[in-house]
Formats: C-alpha cells, structure tokens, sequence
C-alpha cells in the first residue's frame, strides 16, 4: 500500500499567544501538565505567564487597541492535551454580572463563642471573599456594620430571599463609612436593583457614588455594565476606557479592582488587556478564587477550555465552596469532557451552597436545552425570570427554548421582553444562533448571526458563530472573510484561530472540484482522484434510493474527505480532538479519509448521505436520536451486515430494567444516564424498526416531513402513529421483549451494577443472595485477589441455604470472578455447577469456553463456543472462538461456517473480509471483495479482488472500474496494474473491453 497520508498540519488547543513561534506541538504528542509549572505559580507570575498571560505592560487606548487588532495572529508554543470536543455552544449563555459571585454554606454554623472570637480578629467581607463561608456566614451574623450587611444580603439572594437581600444591601450603604465599603454597598445593592428589575434606580444609585468615588473600579464596571446591557454603548465605552488610564498611571493594586478591570476590558473586547490586569491581580493576591474564576471566564469566551479548567481548579482549591467556580466546572466536564454525570453532581453540589443561585439555575437550563429537555429548560428560566424579569440570560435562553420547541409566540414574546430593555444588544440573536448551530439548523443560525450583527457590529461571538455557521452552509468563501472580522475582535478565539489556519494554510494542498452533478468534492491532492473514483458510484447509488424515497435530490452534495484526525476534527469543530469517522452538516458531508484502514468507509458514507436527505426534508429538525437510528436502519437495508449487533447489551437492560425508553432515546444520545451511546445507536435503529411495524415503511418519512413544523416526536408521533406517547413506550418495551426474548430466558450479569460499585456507590441489590457473588466479582476485577477469595467463600455459604437455581446463579457470577482472578480451572468447576443446575447463558457459555482454552482444553472449549452460538447466533465474539477452537482442532467445515457467520457481524474487519475473498465463490467472494476495498481503500489487492471476482460473474464492465481503482491506489504499479488487467479481460473473451485500458 502506498503512502498516503500528507504532511500534518498543526492546530491550536489553547488560544494562540502573541509571544511564541507560530508553529504548536501537534495535539496528539503533547502532555496535560499537572495543572501548573510549579507549585504556587500563579497567572502573571513567571511560570504562569507561559500558559496564561502576556508580559505586564500599560492598557492601550481604544484608538491604539482598534488599529492594532487586525495584527496577524501567533500560536502559543506550549499546548495543553484537550480534555473532550467542544461543542457549538458558547461560553457567554449563563455568564452572570459580578453581583453574583460567592456561595451560600451547607456547613453547620459556628457557636456563639465561636462567633464572638472571630468577630474580634476577622470581618466578613474578607473570609466571603477567601471563599470561607462557613467563617464568612457567622462573622456576618455576629456584627450589624455595612461589611457584614453586604454579606448577608448574598447569603440572602443565594437563599432566594431578594426582597431581603435588596433591605440589608440598603441598610449597608447607611452604616457605610470608609469609601471602599461605601463602594461595596452602593455595588450590592444596585446590582440588586438591577437583578430585581428596577434599572433606573441602579442607574442613578451607580451615578451618583461613581461621582463620589471615580476612583472605584468596582464602581466603574458595574455603571459601564449596566448602561453597555442598556444599549447606551458610546457612555459605557467611556466609563470603562477610563479605568485603562488608572491602571497605566500604577494606581490600582487592589486584586478586586484589578479584577473590575480586567472584566471591563472583556467587556470592550479587550482580551489582551483584561489578561493583563488579571495577571496583576494575581500576584497581589495569588490565592484569591475571584482572580481565578474571572480568568476562568475570559478563556472560556474564547474557548480555551483547557486554561480555564486549570485556573477553576486554583479557584476551588482556595474556596472549596466557591458556587461560580462549582457552575463554570460542570461546563467543562459536560460540554468538554462529556461526563455528563460529574457535570450533574457539580451543580448539585453547588445546589448544596447556593441552592437559589440564577447562574447555576441557568447552567442547569442549559444541559437541558442540550439534552433536548425543552419544556425543562424553559420551565427553569421562567423560575429566574419571576425574581428578575429583565434578566438578558434568562430571556436569551427562554428564547432560545423556545425557537428549537418550534413555539414562534414564545420566541417573539421573549425578544420583545429582551430588546424592550436593551435597544443594541445582540446576546439573544447570538445564543439562539449558537443554539440552531448546536442543533445541526445551520441555514437558520447563520440568519440569527446576521441579526445579532445587525444590532452590534463588534459582537465577537457572533462573528465566529457566523464564520463557522458559513462553512457548514458550503459558504466557504464569505467564512474567510467573517471569521478574519472575528479574529480582530478576538483575537484569542481558539475555533476561530484555527479555522483561519485550516482555511489559509491547512487546505493548500487539497483540491474541490466537481465529480458529477450530484457530488462535489473535496479531498487532498494525492487522493483525490482515487476517492472520486470510490465515492462517486455509491453516492449516486445514494441519490438514487434516496431521492425516490423523500422525493427530492441534493445536488451537489458536498464531500469533504480529510486523511488527518486533527484537520477532520478542525474542520468539524474547530478544535483538533474529536474522533467519528463522519459528520453531515446538511449538504455537507465530512469523512474520515480510509487511508487509516480501520474502518468501512462505504459503511460511513452511506450513512452521512442519509442524515443530509433527512435534514433536508425535515428543515434540520429531525431529533437527533431519529436520523441517527434511521440512518443506521436504511445502511442496514442496503446491507444486513450494516446493522450494529449489541443485542445481548439491550437483552440485558432489558432483563435488569435499566433500558431507556422511546420518549427517552433523546436524552439517552446526549446525556448517556450510564447507557452506552454506541448500543443507543441500534436500539434507535430498533426503534425505526417498531415504527415501521406499527405504521408502514413510509412512517419515518411522514415523521421527517412532519418534523419541519413540529420538531418534537412526543407530540408529531400521536398524530401520525395513531397513539400516546404512553402507548409508544409501552408498546415499544413489549415489542423489544418479544424480540429479545430468547435471550432475557436467560440470567445475565447486571453491568451497570457491577460499574457502580466498582465506582463506590450504594447499590441496592434486588437478590440478597447474589450480593455476595457481585461483591467478589468487583474485587476480583479491581485485582484484590485476598478479599476476593474470601468473598467467594462467603457469597457460596449464604447461597447454600438457598434454591438450586439460585445457587447456581451465584456460580455463574463467581465463573467471571474466577476468570478475573486467573483461575481457569475453579472458573469451570463453577460453570460446571452451574450447568448442571439448569442455568443456561451464552455469556456463561463464553466464560467458559475462554476458562477451557487457557487451560488448553479445545474440545470442551469448541462446545462451550458452539452452545454460546447457538443460543446467540448475533454474537461475534461466539463465532470468533468458534471459528479458533474448530480450526485448532482440524474441524475445516465448522470453521468455515463460523468464519461466514462472523463476516455477516463484522463490517469494519479488513481480515475478515481477506480471508472470505480466498475461503470462497461467486457472489459472497464479491461481497468480501468489496467489503475489503471498502475498508483498505488505498490497497490495490483489495480492489484487484474486486475485478477478478467480478471478472468470474462475467461483468467487465464494472470489473474495468474496479483494475482502475486499483491503479489510482498503487500510482507505482499502475503499469503492471493495468497490464494485468488487459491479460484477464483478454483471457475472458473480452478483446474489446481490454483495450479500453489505457
């Protein structure tokens, strides 16, 4: 096989620098450093600075910072190992104004003589803002000064107490005294004016003590904040502007005012500039959570998720109990990491703390939103909305909410609330177009990006949403310009770095070009020719079935085909670390090159096709657990051996009534709840398969049309499918118990509960008498031989009182232990006693077919494999110790037929396939033939194969096709290639057709 595979572009993780060489370390070689340089190492120290900030230097002035923002951008030279994909949704959606920025305690409160010595040597305001609050809630208690007000008043507002929080912020600014506690009180409570809606008050009380005070940064920005969310830009921009002068003359070294700068800078879209003072924060006050926490969110603007991850790590490591740093962290971990659980348990646990908190409410929203949960989300933004009617985010959010539910009142009712108050702001159209983009509606995001722009010119998120919308929409040349806007307002935007970088620089050497009327192109030089060759049969072959199905045709659809991960991923995302193979934007289709050989690529195409015709007809909103089902159902229909075959995992849920329900599939995609996304993907295809049951092959397409104005399946499908959505899911867990019946008669180990109490949660076992087994299994996995032993002791002493299936159900479990402990010999003693009682399972049959081959006992092995086949004929792994037992012990027709079987489960097996092609004739060798130059694209045996087999069915024509794919895979041998071909054809009687090789 010849190389391929171009030189490697190399791609931003982090944001880019302005100080480093302008070439990275590519992504997959770069090492997660422990979290810092050095210990104690802070942003603007010397061994921070590398990672977070720039060299100390003077704010510039807007003028100054304008002209020098369209400045080429350079990469940082040290990377950071991303964490998980980013996702298309920003960072700014649930972003909360400063007024809340500490957390309530769940921690038991302090004696009165507790209170009394800390009240003598501490204030409140100083524990709150080292993040002490259990210290910061008594200290409070104790005193009535303006200080321990302010601090109340929090509590009070995290407690959803606002009317008491708005009188104790009030009574603080009477007893205030000095004029940094003047400026506190003046701060908490306009930002509860503003919170509970009463903008003019917060305005005039903002006014008149910046008059006071002009020195106040605090002040400063929470007077710029408001008049910039009013839409008076040009008052805003002044205020804010004047704290750049302050900071160049040296006269701020307070870390919060710092921090007050470093947020107006944000503000103006002075990243470099909020950097800075950030970084001077931190070395007046390096263990600080709010330095931290603001530079959290001035890196997750610009999606630099592996920054903000560590300096949220410094902030909880100062504040445990910081909520904002609890809040910003479940981000991470469920639009970054995908842990969608740890996400949950974050927000619970800064439920624990702040319990009326409207950020962590609003993030909570958020998941919801993701997971399709829109009558959730919406239900908990208009929670926030009755304590404060005006709040941006709330509205923004409702909005969005309400565009994806298709409610088009809803959506207008929450805009005009939104602009009533806000004449220029741009966040509502920004975040509902983050919201289409996340949801595959591209067309119409790129619409809601205009309109954002409309409003603000300057809103660097909405530039970037725009450029990346454009590309999605085969725009491709007006993204260049877009995304070049984005970067001079941002210059620090990762996804926008590196989609410049892939569309100025890491495109260079590809070719797009039409390939036919109904496809077009785009490949790296070296493979374009070759893959046109192998795309451009099955995409037509894809235009054919599924234009007569839909009644509509996409010409051109547009393939982008990309050998390197990281430029696939760039291109997908804008970030270099996610892995599909294949990903439909629309019209727009992205693979994987099949250079890699790893997987059927004729699979994935087929596939991707699929998902445009469905979003074309459904206008993109088609739920995302449908198309991929459906998707999955028809490549099925093309081949059987397309189908995904998990069915023991489904039969075991089933069993143990953990499986998801069809109302459920959506949020079983997005939010997993423990179940693998990779099984959800057949049974969604099992779902298609009930539908069309119950309503005829053309139900999923009168439910895509339908999905166009009704983008929800609870309530199209009633109407269309002629019952409930109760009816559905019941009918549907019958439907699949019927089918799986055969396997649920047997006992099958409960996974999900040996995971979790491998993971140390409280399990509630349903069979007391099994508990004991489940527990040595568990510590025989976690390699505690000692306990696990003696587990087993005693899981076989309680079982002896029991029935006889019940203690052979005990064996059963204790055959895994055994096998997990090395100890073949006591595993089949066990399976033995168990078949003996009557128990029956093709994974006990497993167990002890691998028990018996590591004790080299192949007879009883090849049974134990053929009874596991037998009882589960969809089981690869059966058929794969079938095939090695037969073969070692001479048995060449068992073999075969086992070899056969594994070929109808293993699409993306290129040995297989090879093997097949040797072992066998006519059409099936064809089938293997073409199986293995689905998968080894860039081999030209796999695609002589092809011919020859082709060549023995008598059908020159496509077996020419198939010599001069071969030819394009081995450009070194083409000559010897083709010569080949002409001597077979003639050999064949085919003179004519030979000299058609040339």
């Amino acid at each position: 096989m010849s190389t391929t595979t171009p030189t490697s572009t190399k791609w931003a993780t982090r944001r880019p620098g302005t100080l480093a060489s302008t070439s990275t370390a590519c992504v997959l070689c770069a090492k997660k450093t422990a979290g810092r340089s050095s210990a104690g190492s802070e942003p603007g120290s010397e061994q921070y600075r590398g990672r977070h900030t720039h060299s100390e230097g003077a704010l510039r002035p807007l003028a100054q910072h304008q002209t020098r923002a369209g400045a080429a951008m350079k990469q940082r030279n040290r990377q950071i190992f991303w964490r998980g994909a980013l996702l298309a949704l920003g960072a700014t959606l649930v972003w909360s104004p400063p007024m809340v920025s500490q957390a309530q305690t769940s921690v038991t409160a302090l004696s009165n003589a507790e209170r009394q010595d800390l009240a003598s040597v501490r204030d409140a305001a100083s524990a709150f803002e080292a993040g002490r609050l259990a210290e910061a809630r008594a200290l409070a208690g104790a005193r009535d000064d303006s200080a321990s007000l302010i601090v109340r008043a929090r509590f009070a507002h995290w407690s959803g107490d606002d009317a008491g929080a708005l009188q104790m912020s009030e009574q603080a600014i009477a007893l205030a005294t000095g004029d940094a506690t003047r400026a506190d009180a003046a701060v908490a409570h306009a930002e509860m004016l503003f919170f509970t809606g009463d903008w003019d008050e917060a305005e005039a009380l903002l006014r008149d003590t910046l008059a006071a005070l002009p020195q106040s940064m605090r002040v400063r920005l929470a007077l710029g904040e408001l008049l910039w969310e009013r839409g008076e830009r040009d008052e805003a921009t002044a205020i804010l502007e004047a704290m750049a002068a302050r900071y160049n003359d040296g006269l701020i070294d307070d870390p919060r005012e710092l921090v007050a700068v470093g947020r107006g800078m944000q503000i103006l879209g002075r990243m470099r500039d909020a950097n800075r003072a950030l970084g001077r924060a931190a070395r007046q006050s390096p263990d600080h959570p709010d330095v931290h926490i603001a530079f959290a969110e001035l890196m997750l603007a610009s999606y630099n998720h592996a920054e903000a991850e560590d300096s949220l790590q410094r902030a909880l490591e100062a504040a445990p109990q910081h909520p904002d740093a609890h809040r910003l962290m479940a981000e991470i971990e469920f639009f970054v990491s995908g842990n969608f659980a740890a996400a949950e348990d974050r927000l619970a646990r800064a439920d624990e703390i702040a319990p009326h908190h409207p950020g962590i409410a609003l993030q909570r929203a958020r998941f919801a939103m993701t997971r399709g949960e829109w009558a959730r989300a919406a239900d908990i933004a208009d929670r926030v909305l009755q304590r404060s009617p005006h709040h941006g985010d709330a509205l923004s959010l409702l909005a969005a909410v309400r565009y994806l539910g298709g409610d088009r009142l809803g959506f207008e009712n929450a805009s005009k609330r939104f602009i009533r108050y806000r004449t220029r702001s741009s966040k509502l159209w920004r975040v509902v177009g983050e919201a289409a983009a996340l949801n595959n509606r591209h067309a119409e995001a790129v619409r809601f990006f205009e309109e954002a722009l409309d409003r603000n010119p300057d809103d660097a998120g909405a530039l970037a949403g725009l450029g990346l919308a454009l590309t999605r929409t085969g725009d491709e040349a007006r993204a260049l310009g877009v995304l070049e806007r984005a970067a001079q307002e941002d210059r620090f935007h990762v996804r926008v770095h590196n989609m410049l970088e892939l569309y100025q620089r890491g495109l260079r050497d590809y070719l797009t070009a039409p390939a036919s009327p109904g496809l077009r192109l785009r490949a790296h030089m070296r493979q374009h020719e070759l893959l046109k060759a192998a795309s451009l049969p099955l995409v037509d072959e894809a235009h054919e079935v599924f234009s007569a199905r839909y009644d509509l045709r996409i010409e051109p659809l547009i393939v982008e085909i990309y050998p390197e991960p990281q430029t696939f991923s760039v291109r997908s995302v804008g970030v270099p670390q996610i892995d599909p193979h294949g990903i439909c934007f629309g019209d727009t289709v992205l693979l994987r090159s099949p250079a890699d050989a790893d997987f059927n690529w004729e699979m994935v195409l087929w596939h991707e096709t699929a998902h445009a015709y469905h979003l074309r007809l459904s206008e993109a909103r088609v739920p995302r657990w449908f198309t991929e089902g459906l998707a999955e159902y028809e490549s099925g229909e093309r081949d059987p051996s397309y189908r995904r075959f998990h069915d023991e995992e489904i039969a075991r849920r089933l069993q143990h009534g953990s499986l998801p329900a069809l109302s459920e599939l959506g949020e079983a995609f997005l939010a997993g709840r423990g179940f693998d996304v990779i099984v959800a993907y057949q049974l969604a295809s099992l779902a298609i398969d009930y539908i069309v049951e119950i309503g005829g092959r053309d139900a999923p397409t009168r439910l895509l049309r339908g999905f166009a104005d009704s983008p929800r399946f609870d309530q199209l499908a009633p109407a269309l499918l002629g019952r409930s959505i109760e009816e559905l899911d019941a009918g549907f867990e019958a439907w699949l118990k019927k089918r799986y019946a055969p396997l649920m008669a047997h006992p099958m180990i409960d996974i999900d509960r040996v995971r979790r109490m491998a993971a140390g949660e409280e399990v509630e076992h349903a069979d007391a008498v099994e508990e004991g087994a489940y527990k040595a299994f568990v510590a025989a996995l976690e390699g505690r031989g000692d306990q696990a032993r003696v587990l087993i002791a005693s899981a076989r002493r309680r079982a002896a009182g029991a029935d006889t299936m019940a203690q052979a159900r005990v064996e059963a479990v204790l055959v895994h232990a055994f096998n997990a402990l090395g100890q073949s010999d006591e595993a089949l003693q066990a399976g033995r006693r168990a078949l003996d009682a009557g128990l029956e399972s093709p994974e006990l049959r497993l167990a002890l077919a691998r028990a018996a081959a590591q004790r080299e006992q192949l007879q009883e092995a090849l049974v134990h494999a053929e009874a596991a086949a037998s009882i589960h004929p969809q089981s690869a792994e059966a058929w794969t110790l079938l095939e090695e037992r037969a073969a070692a012990l001479g048995q060449d027709a068992l073999a075969r037929r086992a070899r056969q079987a594994r070929f109808e489960l293993s699409p993306h097996d290129p040995r297989l396939a090879q093997d097949m092609v040797e072992s066998s004739h006519g059409e099936l060798q064809l089938r293997a033939a073409r199986r293995w130059a689905a998968i080894e694209t860039f081999r030209a045996s796999a695609h002589l194969a092809v011919a020859s087999a082709l060549l023995e069915l008598e059908r020159p024509d496509e077996a020419i096709a198939a010599f001069e794919r071969a030819a394009l895979s081995d450009p070194q041998r083409a000559s010897t290639i083709k010569e080949v071909a002409r001597e077979q054809l003639t050999r064949g009687g085919w003179h004519d057709k030979a000299r058609q090789i040339q």
